[in-house]
């Protein structure tokens, strides 16, 4: 019914009157029956019928689901995607080289092995991945973990420069007759107990595990990591060589140990050093830019700088003459594939955990970026899937961890990218290097490699501006970020991020405990409520439980506890909104005898209409609605 009434300057209004209904009198208007509790066994047999109800629809919809590459294959449009796919894929290309050559130091492994994670593991998740933009492959913090087991667990070569041997399974060592292991064989156990942890997190539907690592913790847990990333790669900037130090305030003594050594730095290294940063940085900061303005396709600094560096220490001979570490001897081919030693899983078990949900969750991170920017939905249990199966994959070519890479995943998109095409294009390429180029990089500098990894650290540090931002929005957030960048920084990676997702789940768990809440008076003869505490407003006390999705019994007795107060005071309790769930717990626990189902509304409205009809006197003598 509406009723139309003027208002004073003349223009008329419109009132819109519903009736009031209660929960219970809906359900018997509508025939509203609760559904039969089933026990255990028939959930299950209900669930698994449901599930496993066969049919053409039914098993494309599955078979996609998990082959994702057959979503988009069939309909892929050559005009408008190939072109833009192949010049990203080269162009990503290029940029795993320098980069995994470099990262794979930060592993403490071969560079050769940096090439690996950018063609095997690839080749798996442009099969299995939903993501159409991210680059994945190495990543520093990834490698930087890695590379921390790697030297706890692995005899370390006297000779970094040594032939490398591919074979994972036969380069065990022996020791005063007790069995050792090469790098290459913890990193590959280490990425295998990885993918057994990422799929079984996909099992268990944990795809939404990163909502509960809130932004400013990972912001503040991987710029701190970019403190360690930074402190192990000085060192190749200067030419020193500084002991290993593990443990609470390793970063501490990792820079008084540079200090004491830097006049025993070599000169040939720093002037390399200090003109490979130059030319990157003044390529990054303004010849990039300007190039930008002219072609989306990127300059690729950092595969000049390898090749330029490569040259000149060729022709220079800076080994011989200046000695300065070089790559060393790089292998030709493709390694065959071998098991990584099953018998290190317990002892990597832990570290490899941590690692695998900190790669999780900077890759899903970045892939719903891209996912929302260009439109299109990503599964997240499916993207554990691929991960993990990725790196199940790789760890038998001995390969470390992957992950997606901020920077390459950023230039990647630039470059035109469009399907994960690009993967597979990226692989092709590598693929070319690894079979006929590897040897022409054996005389790249060490210290080329370092100055990449600390140059593109840049966009890490950058996130040092989020908290100058979030601490105008919400101190809480920002104390997040301080103290997980912190405690990174000074404890250590791994007691860092423990840390912050604490912190993280405290800080998740109070608001959660303490939400904001108002009592609302209703503005009388409108629909609007205001804050009794900000305005003068005599009303009742309605509970409003619209947001309240679930509640355990101990709400629901709590719940009934305050409606027996309320009653011996002399007023009703109303409960307006209540899921489905909500009810039923009420139910189960007892509330419901107390709470009288007539006084339980679909809404806040309909709550106040019922006590406004029930006590329509009071509110004609005093002119105002209780609520």
């Amino acid at each position: 019914m509406m009723d139309h009434i003027e208002s004073q300057v003349g223009e008329p209004e419109v009132s819109v009157v519903q009736s009031a209904h209660g929960v219970k009198q809906l359900a018997s208007k509508y025939h509203y029956y609760p559904p039969d509790k089933l026990g255990l066994f028939e959930s299950i047999r209900v669930s698994a019928k449901e599930s496993c109800t066969f049919s053409p629809k039914c098993f494309m919809s599955g078979l996609t689901s998990w082959l994702p590459i057959l979503s988009w294959l069939p309909s892929y449009d050559l005009r408008s995607y190939l072109l833009g796919d192949i010049a990203s894929g080269i162009t990503v290309a290029i940029m795993h080289i320098p980069q995994g050559m470099g990262y794979a130091l930060l592993a403490e492994l071969p560079p050769i092995i940096g090439i690996y994670m950018g063609f095997f593991p690839l080749l798996i998740y442009a099969l299995l991945g939903t993501s159409r933009h991210t680059s994945m492959g190495s990543f520093a913090i990834m490698c930087l973990m890695t590379g921390k087991i790697v030297k706890q667990l692995a005899v370390m070569p006297e000779d970094p420069e040594a032939p490398y041997d591919d074979n994972i399974t036969d380069s065990f060592l022996t020791i005063d007759d007790k069995q050792t292991y090469t790098p290459v064989q913890v990193a590959a156990i280490v990425a295998l107990t990885n993918g057994f942890a990422q799929i079984l997190l996909g099992i268990m539907q944990m795809g939404s595990l990163c909502v509960y690592l809130s932004d400013m913790m990972v912001s503040g847990f991987t710029t701190g990591a970019s403190v360690h990333v930074l402190a192990s790669q000085i060192p190749f900037l200067l030419g020193i060589h500084t002991r290993s130090f593990d443990g609470p305030l390793k970063i501490i003594y990792i820079f008084i140990e540079i200090f004491t050594l830097i006049f025993t730095s070599n000169p040939a290294v720093m002037v390399i050093s200090v003109f490979t940063l130059t030319a990157m940085i003044f390529s990054n900061e303004i010849i990039k830019p300007w190039c930008r303005t002219i072609t989306k396709l990127p300059i690729p600094a950092e595969f000049i700088v390898v090749a330029v560096g490569t040259l000149a220490s060729y022709f220079g001979k800076f080994k011989d003459t200046y000695h300065v570490k070089i790559v060393g001897e790089i292998p030709t081919g493709l390694p065959e594939p071998s098991s990584p030693p099953f018998e290190l899983l317990p002892a990597v078990a832990v570290d490899s955990t941590v690692i695998s949900i900190v790669a999780y969750t900077l890759s899903i991170s970045m892939a719903r970026i891209f996912a929302k920017k260009y439109n299109y939905s990503i599964d997240a249990n499916q993207e554990l899937y691929a991960m993990g199966a990725s790196n199940i994959f790789g760890s038998f070519f001995g390969c470390a961890p992957i992950a997606v890479s901020l920077a390459r995943s950023l230039i990647q998109e630039a470059a035109g990218c469009m399907t994960q095409l690009t993967s597979l294009i990226c692989c092709f390429v590598l693929v070319f290097v690894l079979l006929f180029l590897g040897p022409l990089f054996e005389t790249l500098p060490n210290c080329v490699l370092s100055c990449i990894i600390v140059v593109a650290l840049k966009e890490m540090f950058m996130q040092v501006l989020d908290l100058k931002k979030v601490w105008a929005i919400s101190r809480t957030d920002a104390l997040i970020w301080i103290v997980s960048f912190l405690s990174v920084v000074i404890i250590d990676i791994d007691y860092g991020l423990l840390i912050g997702i604490i912190i993280s789940l405290l800080v998740l768990l109070g608001r959660s405990q303490k939400p904001k809440t108002a009592r609302l008076g209703r503005v009388p003869n409108t629909d609007d409520y205001l804050d009794v505490s900000k305005h003068f407003i005599i009303q009742y006390l309605v509970i409003e439980m619209n947001g309240m999705s679930y509640t355990d019994s101990s709400g629901g007795i709590l719940l009934g506890q305050l409606c027996k107060e309320y009653k011996e005071e002399g007023i009703t309790m109303c409960l307006a909104a209540p899921s489905e769930n909500v009810l039923e717990t009420l139910e189960a626990c007892g509330t419901l005898d107390v709470i009288s189902p007539e006084r339980i509304y679909h809404s806040v409205q309909d709550a106040v209409k019922s006590l406004t009809q029930h006590d329509r006197l009071v509110a004609e003598d005093h002119s105002y609605t209780k609520l």
